[in-house]
């Protein structure tokens, strides 16, 4: 874009004061190495005393040769401007012209830029030289997107352009008087910055400024701060040229808290928690006391219920840890189901004390009974007196310990967990007591019919109670649906004897069936489900199961399926044995609902 035309360059060839339109010539590496004249109004031509056909095209160096603004890098500061964008000030002696000049300049950051030269040599000290009402100049300030101010010695605003006021919510007029660091969130910090502008002459640059708005708000700006001087080079003020970078703080603020948290929990994450340990043994907050936690039985349910109702469980036992803990403690997910915490200035007393509270909360949170799985928490602790002892060192005895008490508990906190997803099952009405009960009494005399072990028919009772477990990991909209599911439902009920095998082998009360479990679906002609095993392969006590399953599912009703009679149920067995069921043992279980229909005839006769 050029930038002639951004100004509206027919209007400012009536302007007095000397305007140019420039593009940086780099080398190279991209450093400005000279910059050429796009246009220049009648005041430039004035100024330097040539005509715009000997100006326009040219270099500075071929146009200026013998221009210099005293120490002032002004290629070097032009380029960076060029590239970045935004908008400087700054007042410098010209030796050729004899002049003080008070020059602005300003760019989008296209490469191109342009320039304001007001020669103020018949000002006085005290006046800026940019503050006449109409004055051409601030006209062209207001038209800048970044904000401007300028400040006396004192820090009171002299000058503000429209983005200015706009940035904290502002009439720019408004603020004329106003001291510059009343409108400053930090004034402390940004003081020093100031002060080194005014005492040494040196330009800040990227000063970073959260300011107060007028409605209550607070927004934040990026500041390059120049010296302002009078004709005797005096430094009478500071000029301020800022964007709002509020969006890019709000983001650098979300990534830094990203980098340091864990996404789910909201607690500090590893890099910090390692961090953390490495400055604080070096700290003098000793003693130090670790704590190592583990949260028990997480992968089960993520296994059986899904991560969803896995993600719930450790939001829960966060917000357990962060109530147990000080402001001042740091605590940490440090893996999956792993979490820890360092205590500065606590001894081991203190610490056995918190890990005690750790396990008072988890005890108040499960009698509570407001969440469907228990919490279970394994932990050990570790304190270091100085920084003679290693903290690293001590967070590997307080994690040894740790899984100390977690092999201490065995399956206990499995066992508990599995108790909790049967009763869930009982309470979504997935099993009813009752009908569990006909259905174990009709496998045990099945099995017993069938001449099966002690040992079988213990197994076979545990497996009429539990082998629909792993319907806990599938969604309540399938196992409730009164239509036909489709064939990604199916797929997904398919899932449940494999995810009922899964929650048995943690538990040390089910390990011995899990087997069954995963194997309570197959059929007798390997048309069955998740393995595709065929006749004896199939357990025995799968076998009776399935029998004894099918007869319960025809007896009584279901969505879009009369309730069977015995006689009619006993029929479809025979029809399926040699396929589905195993031909021996329907001929066993027939003869059990012939004698159980004999003993009901017997008793309403008598």
């Amino acid at each position: 874009m050029n930038y002639v035309h951004t100004v509206g360059w027919s209007g400012v060839d009536d302007f007095p004061d000397a305007y140019a339109a420039h593009e940086v010539v780099s080398d190279g590496h991209g450093r400005a190495r000279d910059y050429i004249f796009l246009e220049v109004n009648q005041a430039f031509e004035q100024m330097t005393g040539l005509r715009r056909s000997e100006i326009v095209g040219r270099k500075v160096s071929q146009v200026l040769p013998g221009i210099r603004l005293g120490s002032f890098d002004w290629i070097a500061v032009y380029g960076r401007l060029a590239q970045t964008g935004g908008c400087i000030h700054f007042e410098q002696y010209s030796e050729p012209l004899g002049r003080w000049y008070d020059v602005c300049a300003f760019s989008r950051g296209n490469g191109r830029f342009v320039t304001i030269f007001r020669d103020i040599s018949r000002y006085k000290p005290s006046t800026s030289g940019m503050q006449e009402e109409g004055d051409p100049a601030i006209r062209v300030l207001d038209s800048m997107q970044e904000a401007c101010f300028e400040l006396d010695v004192h820090g009171r605003i002299t000058l503000a352009n429209t983005a200015g006021g706009n940035l904290v919510d502002a009439d720019a007029n408004q603020l004329r008087g106003k001291n510059f660091l009343d409108l400053c969130a930090d004034p402390e910090n940004v003081t020093p910055r100031l002060e080194h502008v005014l005492r040494t002459g040196a330009s800040e640059y990227a000063v970073d400024v959260q300011l107060l708005c007028l409605d209550g708000s607070s927004v934040y700006a990026e500041f390059s701060i120049t010296p302002v001087t009078d004709e005797q080079g005096g430094i009478r003020g500071s000029r301020w040229i800022g964007k709002d970078i509020t969006q890019r703080k709000e983001y650098e603020a979300q990534l830094e808290y990203m980098s340091l948290r864990d996404r789910l929990t909201g607690l500090y994450n590893r890099a910090y928690f390692e961090n953390e340990m490495e400055r604080l043994g070096k700290s003098r907050d000793y003693p130090i006391t670790i704590l190592s936690v583990d949260l028990d039985g997480l992968k089960l349910v993520n296994d059986t219920m899904g991560h969803k109702q896995g993600d719930t469980l450790l939001m829960t036992c966060a917000r357990i840890l962060k109530s147990s803990f000080r402001s001042s403690d740091v605590l940490a997910r440090i893996g999956g189901d792993e979490f820890a915490a360092i205590l500065p200035r606590t001894e081991g007393r203190a610490g056995e004390g918190i890990a005690r509270r750790i396990v008072e909360q988890v005890r108040a949170h499960n009698a509570k009974g407001d969440s469907p799985l228990p919490v279970s928490l394994s932990i050990g602790r570790s304190t270091v007196q100085g920084r003679s002892e290693s903290l690293a060192r001590a967070y590997k005895e307080a994690d040894d310990l740790m899984y100390r008490d977690k092999l201490h508990k065995g399956g206990d906190a499995r066992s508990e967990i599995i108790n909790s997803l049967l009763k869930v099952m009982e309470e979504k009405q997935y099993i009813d007591r009752s009908d569990v009960e006909y259905l174990q009494n009709l496998c045990l005399a099945t099995g017993r019919e069938a001449g099966l072990n002690r040992k079988q028919l213990s197994s076979l009772a545990l497996l009429a109670q539990v082998h629909d477990l792993g319907k806990v990991g599938v969604a309540d909209s399938i196992l409730r649906k009164e239509e036909p599911l489709t064939e990604e439902e199916w797929e997904v009920l398919r899932t449940h004897p494999e995810k009922g095998y899964r929650i048995a082998r943690s538990s040390t009360d089910l390990a011995e069936i899990a087997e069954l479990i995963l194997k309570h679906h197959e059929r007798w002609n390997g048309q069955g489900y998740p393995l595709g095993i065929a006749g004896r392969e199939i357990p025995v006590e799968c076998r009776v199961l399935a029998i004894a399953n099918a007869y319960m599912a025809m007896i009584n009703e279901r969505p879009h399926q009369r309730a069977m009679s015995r006689a009619e149920a006993l029929q479809e067995l025979w029809r399926c044995a040699g396929t589905q069921f195993d031909p021996a043992l329907v001929q066993a279980f027939a003869r059990i609902i012939s004698r159980e229909a004999e003993n009901e005839e017997l008793g309403e006769a008598q």
